[in-house]
């Protein structure tokens, strides 16, 4: 997974920037993308978990989130989206 990335990470940062949902994030898009740059893993991880946060709260438009990320994953199997679909990003 982390050589996927790795070979499509330049898209992958170019369309979270892009995204309208992501917007108000750029800053730290930007920040997670010179981490990773510049390998400080401990760094680049844990920037990124809040923005998963935010797109998780974001998508079930809610701000209490007292269920697994297993709910997410439930809803993207019964919509009939697969990992490819979501790619790159």
């Amino acid at each position: 997974m982390s050589r996927e990335f790795r070979s499509h990470s330049s898209r992958i940062f170019d369309y979270w920037r892009a995204s309208k949902v992501l917007s108000s994030k750029v800053p730290i898009i930007r920040d997670i993308e010179l981490t990773y740059r510049h390998e400080y893993w401990a760094a680049c991880i844990p920037t990124a978990l809040p923005l998963l946060d935010f797109l998780i709260r974001t998508y079930l438009e809610t701000d209490q989130l007292n269920v697994s990320i297993q709910t997410l994953l439930n809803a993207f199997e019964r919509a009939s989206i697969l990992p490819k679909d979501l790619m790159p990003g």
